[in-house]
Order: structure tokens, then sequence, then C-alpha cells
């Protein structure tokens, strides 16, 4: 498998998905760019909190594979869209 293979798919999900529809300034947490976030649960913090930086990718995109997550929140423009309660 290639070493950076997570990183690169999570990558396509978000900057990739951005550039697709001709967006610059989405896609990533960052000052100045348009923050669009959806905040999901994780089976456990020990799993990200063990994992190195490379392998944090991997561990988010397990997580979501194994459908053990579910969306909490999410915030489009400013505005809560989504609070996890319907």
């Amino acid at each position: 498998a290639e070493p950076d293979l997570d990183r690169r798919i999570f990558e396509a999900a978000t900057l990739g998905g951005a550039a697709a529809m001709g967006l610059s300034d989405v896609g990533r947490l960052e000052e100045g760019a348009r923050a669009d976030l959806a905040v999901f649960t994780v089976p456990t913090l020990d799993a990200l909190a063990a994992a190195s930086p490379a392998e944090i990718y991997s561990a988010l995109l397990d997580a979501a594979a194994a459908k053990t997550h579910r969306c909490v929140a999410t915030v489009l423009g400013g505005t809560v869209v989504h609070d996890g309660q319907s």
C-alpha cells in the first residue's frame, strides 16, 4: 500500500472537492478560509491520541468506514444547520 494513501483520500474529500468546484477559499481550516464544519464522534479518543501525524488520516477514515461515528453538528456560513438532535 502507498504510505500516504489515507492522507491523499482525506485531501481528495476536502481540498479536492473544493478544487473540483473551482473554490480556493474552502476545503481547509486556515485563517481567511471559509470554514464550513462538520463535527463527528469517533469510537475512542485513544485511537486518535495514539496515532502519529501520519496515522491520523487512517484513524479517521477507519472510523468513517466502520460507521461507528455520527455527525453531532454541522455549521455552514456561521449558522448551525444540524445539531445532532434529529
